[in-house]
């Protein structure tokens, strides 16, 4: 339609024929807000209309006369003068421009506050849609459509990111076109406690610790020792180190430790197996040593051919040693032992 042809406050009605080809006054200001209407008469001509709801230009039969400003003769005259576009958005309606299009957002041109940019499979259905809450809170959805497109999303269980396909409209903001980028938004992290929860951080990440130092951690958590700082962390449950019995713990790793065996009251080592240990686990002998009763060997440097995984028997007046054996009569019942001849 050439809005030129007929003076202001009206439009130029397209009929069947030059005698019903004429100007009629407009009743409105924006032909593609005017719902469709069939008009009446006998004839049966081919129209195109736009459809709000769809943001689509559809074709309809038009009878001729008493139609409205929502009647273009081509589906490329009503998709110039109206705005027809996807809304690829799971809720609400995208960011439009003044001519009424979606906010075609990306690095350098952010959403305003409230939005966030959604990544469609092309230009599109690439639009600020509403935001539904913090990325890494929200369930993972594969949208609609019909495209097949690898994204990210976070796994609050795991707390790791994973691979899924995206149908290309309808998803939300856990949705991450690299893995890099869902890794350093949401906190991904190995739970390398053995028992709940790591204690953590108001960032969501856990508190790391020193296991050298009981006090890096709260009152109620243990330092978990593990091969490196992201497996090192507070865990629940704080206890004597040396009551516990030794755990190897989870995971491919073979790390030198040490723990404290109670009935040998001797450190001895071991191979952790990197995760998922308990407070029985230190990264020195010494270490060990110093938190925990480790019974001294009496018997004299010389002589001595007891090693660390054998216990020290006692002995007295009334229990004598093997005949390999003598009794060592120390300052206190516990270096009163069997020494080797």
């Amino acid at each position: 339609m050439n809005p030129g042809v007929c003076p202001a406050g009206y439009y130029c009605h397209y009929g069947a024929d030059t005698t019903t080809t004429v100007c009629c006054q407009a009743l409105g200001n924006n032909p593609c807000a005017e719902p469709w209407t069939k008009g009446e008469g006998e004839a049966a001509l081919t129209r195109f209309y736009y459809d709000a709801l769809q943001r689509k230009c559809l074709a309809f039969n038009y009878f001729g006369t008493k139609g409205n400003q929502n009647n273009f003769l081509t589906r490329e005259s009503c998709e110039i003068a109206c705005p027809v576009w996807v809304n690829p958005c799971a809720i609400g309606q995208p960011t439009l421009t003044s001519d009424q299009h979606p906010f075609r957002c990306h690095q350098g041109a952010p959403c305003s506050s409230g939005y966030y940019c959604h990544i469609g499979f092309d230009e599109s259905t690439t639009a600020c849609c509403p935001s539904q809450g913090d990325p890494c809170s929200l369930i993972v959805k594969e949208g609609r459509g019909t495209q097949s497109i690898q994204r990210w999303f976070y796994n609050q269980k795991t707390r790791q990111c994973q691979p899924f396909t995206y149908k290309g409209m309808g998803g939300n903001e856990n949705n991450f076109l690299l893995r890099e980028h869902c890794e350093s938004t949401c906190p991904v992290w190995v739970n390398a406690c053995p028992q709940g929860e790591a204690y953590l951080l108001p960032t969501g990440r856990p508190q790391q610790c020193d296991p050298a130092n009981e006090d890096s951690c709260p009152e109620t958590h243990w330092c978990h020792p593990g091969p490196d700082s992201t497996t090192t962390m507070c865990c629940p449950g704080r206890v004597d180190p040396c009551t516990r019995a030794k755990s190897e713990g989870e995971g491919p790793l073979q790390l030198t430790r040490y723990y404290f065996d109670a009935s040998r009251r001797q450190c001895l080592q071991f191979s952790f197996r990197g995760i998922r240990g308990n407070a029985n686990n230190f990264m020195t002998k010494e270490s060990c040593e110093a938190r925990c009763p480790v019974q001294v060997n009496p018997c004299p440097l010389t002589m001595n051919s007891l090693s660390n995984s054998v216990t020290l028997t006692p002995c007295s007046g009334t229990k004598q040693c093997p005949e390999t054996q003598w009794c060592h009569i120390g300052e206190t019942k516990d270096t009163t032992v069997c020494c080797p001849n």
